[in-house]
């Protein structure tokens, strides 16, 4: 089930990496959307996972110090190299996560399950390593929105990878908590901007994130405004609309 991921991130991880470290804070709306979902006051522990360069326990961090332990989990060790360092890291497959059950009290996943081929066993270990009123939060492309069509159309076209992701239908992210055992209690499309300084470190930011390597950076701009919205102020900032399905559930 992990190697659609794996084979991506092994080969690209260290660019998406770079993008993260070039505008750490362009995807601070997104996150912000998962953070307050996963209502962190009064948790000692969570588990990101895929936790890739440490995205989301960078953000944890940020927002609470270093009251909550995290543990980062991730297929793939080259793209979680260097957060070690920051966070407990774990090397293993998103469907049988090495954690004791019951140990979690938070579990977040941001924008990595849709490179998955069966999702059903990643939410079944997440609803294992949850504590009893423990809470899951993820949240991924919704099929059919303009970034499922930009992912899977000039990304795919333009990485070495291909890109061919399996992204949530209404209902779906529902659905599999429920099967794992947890009570759904929100499913929500929310619509947000990753915002830059300026068009170019949009497009710059955008071409390492997704590893559009077979494209110029003129390219990979034509093939953002063909699909994505994009907002230009008066100030030269730029703003690049995307959406995300988010999904809690909670651990009886």
């Amino acid at each position: 089930m992990f190697d659609n991921y794996l084979n991506t991130f092994e080969q690209r991880g260290e660019l998406y990496n770079a993008a993260t470290q070039m505008c750490p804070y362009a995807r601070d709306a997104e996150l912000k959307q998962l953070l307050n979902r996963l209502a962190l006051r009064g948790a000692r522990t969570v588990c990101d996972i895929p936790a890739g360069g440490g995205y989301v326990a960078d953000g944890i961090r940020a927002t609470v110090g270093d009251s909550i332990r995290v543990v980062c989990v991730d297929a793939s060790w080259r793209f979680a190299a260097g957060i070690a360092d920051r966070h407990d890291t774990v090397v293993a497959r998103h469907g049988a996560i090495p954690l004791a059950a019951g140990s979690m009290d938070r579990v977040a996943s941001l924008a990595g399950l849709h490179h998955l081929t069966d999702v059903q066993p990643f939410f079944d270990e997440a609803a294992r390593i949850l504590s009893h009123g423990g809470r899951m939060v993820v949240g991924d492309v919704q099929a059919e929105t303009p970034p499922a069509r930009f992912l899977n159309g000039a990304v795919n076209r333009l990485t070495e990878t291909g890109h061919q992701g399996r992204f949530f239908v209404p209902g779906q992210p529902a659905a599999l908590i429920e099967r794992a055992g947890l009570t759904c209690i929100d499913e929500t499309l929310c619509a947000f901007t990753w915002d830059f300084t300026n068009i170019a470190t949009l497009v710059r930011y955008c071409r390492l994130l997704f590893g559009m390597v077979k494209a110029i950076e003129a390219e990979v701009e034509a093939e953002i405004r063909a699909v994505l919205p994009v907002e230009e102020a008066k100030d030269g900032t730029a703003r690049l609309h995307w959406s995300l399905l988010y999904a809690v559930g909670i651990k009886p």
